[in-house]
């Protein structure tokens, strides 16, 4: 439906309403970023990435989207992990709070020759102990009785498991949106996780007790092999486009009316 409304603008409430604040962390896996992005690379070892498992090439490249877009990737689709959980991380070091945290990814399902089907997940963790749990993960986890399907759940640092009610599936290209906020002692996070070509998402939030201090010190993807297999499988997550930085401010709607008011109208068509 094409349809007309007014639309009342300048260049100093455009700026407002669209400024964001430069990236502390982004991640595009692109030889011009330096990387060696060869099928027979490590991202771990490359620009400060780290693995928790030595096997090879439990991190590696693919191309994502288009093939020309090149992307890291974790989990077994090379090789067989020693231990039941891997993680990819990169550290961060910066304030939980007022923090927004982009990527891209998708989750490539096992074939007949590997069937486990492992679960995945993307980390936010306040420390470098390998023992603890991160303080806040996002997982994809197989879901039986949706055919290809995966829940989206999440976890605090006590490991206790909260499921967002929502799927999504295997192959599909998705943009994961994190944002976190102090509240008193504790940290709010919003969450959007979107299809990238209808734009179409779901969204989910939750609170992170005690968190108001944390540092977000290390980001990570990884993935937890199938307890029934006897095998990991050699399904993976593919991940691209990280930006991690502050979130962007949002304008007091009385300042954007301020602004707005004190010029002309126009008119734009726009399409849905």
């Amino acid at each position: 439906m094409k349809f007309f409304r007014p639309f009342c603008v300048s260049m100093a409430a455009l700026a407002l309403v669209t400024h964001s604040q430069a990236a502390v962390f982004s991640a595009n896996f692109e030889s011009s970023d330096g990387y060696n992005n060869a099928a027979d690379q490590n991202v771990a070892g490359q620009n400060g990435w780290v693995i928790d498992d030595a096997s090879d090439q439990l991190s590696f490249f693919q191309f994502l989207g288009s093939t020309s877009n090149n992307a890291a990737a974790v989990g077994g689709y090379y090789a067989e992990p020693t231990t039941g959980s891997v993680a990819l991380s990169h550290p961060i070091n910066e304030p939980l709070d007022n923090t927004t945290v982009r990527m891209s990814f998708s989750i490539q399902a096992s074939t007949a020759g590997y069937p486990g089907a492992d679960s995945f997940s993307v980390n936010f963790d306040n420390d470098t102990v390998p023992t603890n749990f991160p303080l806040f993960s996002i997982a994809f986890e197989p879901f039986p009785s949706i055919a290809n399907g995966l829940a989206i759940v999440w976890y605090d640092a006590a490991n206790t498991r909260t499921a967002s009610l929502n799927v999504l599936f295997y192959a599909g290209l998705y943009d994961l949106t994190v944002s976190f906020t102090a509240s008193g002692a504790d940290t709010l996070f919003s969450a959007r996780v979107a299809e990238q070509i209808s734009s179409q998402g779901i969204n989910f939030s939750g609170v992170l007790p005690g968190a108001s201090a944390a540092s977000l010190d290390n980001l990570g993807v990884g993935f937890k092999r199938d307890a029934t297999a006897t095998v990991s499988g050699d399904n993976h997550i593919l991940f691209d486009n990280i930006n991690v930085g502050p979130t962007p401010p949002i304008p007091e709607p009385s300042a954007v009316m301020a602004i707005l008011s004190a010029f002309g109208c126009a008119l734009i068509r726009r399409r849905r």
